[in-house]
């Protein structure tokens, strides 16, 4: 299922989302923790809905799971580093089935979309900081395509991509130099728990 048919006639406001993860993902990381989970939560729903027909079922199952991966997140500090490399390691897994075609069971499918999601999970556990700005800027830029890539003509080729990526560079650059002129996110996260 597409993402533009979740969101139906709102699938605007995936663009701001976007825009949000990808440029302030790490600076107000406990924000991006609960967006992405919800978005994942509403990735996995349609997928789940679509895979057995239940229109309905991917809506209710996608923002139970997004709300509750987002919360529990929210007050677990390493805990949400985890979830996000995960969520960014499943939307990866997602994008990269959705775009090159692969011809996978579902349950193939799934499978390979929670290895890259544990494995994506563990990395960003050891490396965090650098890892929670390239996931963000992954989500952002997934929202923004999904909903901009149906404006660009049919035979735009390859120079449609090379505007997502040059997008996807300037988000991590941006992330980047935010990382230089504020603190951890873990210890930013102590330090309001001791106020």
């Amino acid at each position: 299922m597409d993402m533009i048919q979740v969101f139906s006639g709102y699938s605007w406001i995936l663009v701001p989302i976007g825009l949000f993860l990808g440029l302030l993902g790490y600076r107000a990381y406990s924000v991006s923790i609960f967006l992405a989970g919800a978005f994942a939560g509403l990735v996995l729903g349609a997928w789940i809905g679509s895979k057995t027909g239940n229109s309905q079922l991917y809506l209710i199952l996608g923002l139970v799971i997004g709300s509750i991966a987002g919360l529990v997140s929210y007050f677990l500090i390493k805990f949400s580093f985890f979830v996000l490399g995960m969520i960014g390691g499943f939307v990866l897994a997602f994008f990269a089935i959705e775009q090159g075609g692969l011809e996978l069971e579902p349950i193939g499918e799934l499978i390979l979309m929670l290895t890259v999601a544990l494995f994506s999970g563990v990395l960003t556990v050891l490396l965090y900081k650098s890892l929670i700005i390239f996931f963000t800027s992954i989500v952002g830029i997934f929202l923004i395509y999904h909903v901009t890539i149906g404006y660009f003509p049919s035979n735009s080729g390859s120079w449609s991509w090379i505007l997502y990526a040059i997008l996807l560079l300037v988000f991590i650059i941006v992330q980047m130099s935010s990382r230089k002129h504020h603190s951890s996110p873990v210890e930013r996260s102590r330090h309001r728990r001791k106020r």
